[in-house]
């Protein structure tokens, strides 16, 4: 019984931390928007060798990206019962998929695999993966209410999964088309053609607020949906600021009339 009572005190007590931490990221994101508005993160087209100590793009990128992957299986292999559940093991295939592709496939593919990324960014992005993955999983998997066992059949989860499939192949297709902008021994940088790319200067940015809307619309989950916040206070400033570069960097480039990020929109 004593054991039962202080695992009882035990959840309470991390799903009062669970809250706070959940509202502290929600805090978190709303700055972060603004901020990115006016701050240049350091990486990509806007690395500054200013920012301190760097690392190469494909260790930090699987540094970064891999803890999201492996704290949300932990949470679905703890709650096996629910795990075993369609609707559950979809959402987890999803979220597993994207992961395994974005922290461990992705890095495989880069072009320029040694090309310099700053530590700072790769360390804030390490804690905001830690923090996101143990949210959206111990939230999916045990906070949250249960979805029912049909729930795979509703209409609201067939619509979100189906986005996330949408938003998924535009994130992979975008990401094939930047990496091939440059023939074997070209240098420089080039304006990508071709997918969502005909409207928007950051399709993989668009792709991926698809993705994460459509799976928090499936998992009907409050983590989901504040993931989403997160994604488009995180990429939608990035893919303004990304806009704003290519327009500076090459003249012709306001002839092709696109938007930063969202198609006919921003």
């Amino acid at each position: 019984m004593w054991n039962i009572d202080l695992l009882a005190h035990i959840t309470l007590f991390e799903e009062e931390i669970y809250d706070y931490l959940f509202l502290f990221f929600l805090f978190l994101g709303a700055i972060t928007f603004p901020l990115l508005l006016v701050v240049d993160a350091p990486y990509g087209k806007l690395f500054s060798s200013s920012w301190g100590p760097t690392v190469r793009t494909d260790v930090g990128w699987i540094i970064q990206e891999a803890p999201a992957f492996f704290l949300f299986l932990l949470f679905a292999l703890k709650s096996y019962s629910r795990l075993q559940e369609p609707a559950y093991m979809l959402l987890s295939l999803m979220f597993l998929g994207h992961y395994l592709q974005r922290a461990f496939i992705f890095p495989l593919l880069m072009k320029t695999p040694g090309k310099p990324t700053s530590l700072i960014v790769v360390l804030s992005a390490l804690g905001w993966n830690v923090i996101n993955g143990y949210l959206v999983g111990r939230g999916l998997f045990h906070f949250e209410a249960k979805l029912s066992r049909d729930w795979y059949r509703n209409p609201i989860f067939i619509v979100g999964a189906l986005c996330w499939l949408c938003g998924f192949i535009i994130n992979l297709h975008s990401d094939h088309i930047l990496r091939n902008l440059r023939k074997p021994g070209e240098k420089g940088y080039k304006i990508p053609h071709g997918g969502l790319f005909r409207w928007v200067s950051c399709a993989n940015y668009f792709g991926e607020m698809v993705e994460w809307s459509g799976w928090a619309l499936a998992s009907q989950s409050l983590a989901g949906a504040l993931f989403v916040f997160w994604t488009v206070a995180n990429l939608l400033p990035r893919a303004i600021r990304y806009h704003q570069w290519y327009i500076q960097k090459f003249s012709s480039y306001v002839t092709f009339n696109r938007k930063a990020c969202i198609p006919f929109l921003i």
